[in-house]
């Protein structure tokens, strides 16, 4: 896993995802659960003690608060449908996801960018199985340089994927309303949405959690 984060340039999300793995794979080896959200706050103190100025990064920023939604949510959003049929499940399950991290990241992109990705739901379910078999090619391609002619026909096959996964996702980008362009959020609304979206979010899936005067207030501040 370092190997890779190092071959990739130690960008924020891969360091993130590795230090994440780390703590969660050597509390299995001494005999100790790991928390997903302790383990993932914990990388994130280790990246701000190594460089501070990783907090102002819009990489360190959209991978951070997508995890964290994700581990904190998603057993509440993905249990609220029993689904039977294996495919489904599995469209259900991506879906659960890329819902969770469009609302973790919701408010610095809006900060940052300007600009709401309407589609993403539906890029989400062909991106992320594409991307796992790109990275596979990818680490075959690696494992089999040394021999002849073979790594030339698996290098038009990784070739071939990552071509399909960007015409899709031109193809995705370009339709109607794929995107929907609104005013960049000032420091202070970006403030509001990073307190308010997560006490609507507890209370919707964990009511029992939240106060429902709360949850009204934030949703107030919100629309406000």
């Amino acid at each position: 896993l370092w190997s890779y984060a190092i071959l990739t340039g130690l960008g924020p999300s891969v360091v993130r995802a590795a230090l994440m793995f780390s703590f969660l794979h050597t509390g299995k080896l001494i005999k100790r659960s790991a928390n997903s959200i302790n383990s993932l706050l914990a990388s994130a103190f280790l990246m701000l003690v190594i460089n501070p100025l990783y907090l102002f990064d819009a990489g360190f920023l959209l991978s951070y608060s997508a995890v964290f939604y994700i581990l904190a949510y998603y057993k509440d959003l993905y249990n609220l449908f029993n689904i039977s049929n294996p495919v489904l499940e599995r469209i259900w399950a991506l879906t659960v996801v890329s819902i969770l991290a469009q609302l973790g990241t919701f408010p610095f992109i809006i900060f940052f960018f300007g600009r709401i990705p309407v589609l993403s739901l539906v890029s989400s379910l062909y991106a992320i199985p594409l991307a796992f078999i790109i990275i596979t090619t990818a680490i075959l391609l690696l494992l089999t340089s040394p021999i002849p002619v073979l790594p030339l026909l698996i290098g038009k096959i990784l070739f071939l994927e990552t071509k399909i996964l960007i015409s899709l996702a031109g193809a995705v980008s370009s339709l109607p309303f794929s995107v929907f362009e609104t005013p960049h959020a000032t420091v202070y609304k970006l403030f509001i949405l990073i307190i308010t979206l997560p006490v609507i979010t507890s209370y919707l899936l964990k009511d029992e959690k939240v106060h429902p005067h709360l949850a009204f207030i934030s949703l107030v501040l919100i629309l406000l």
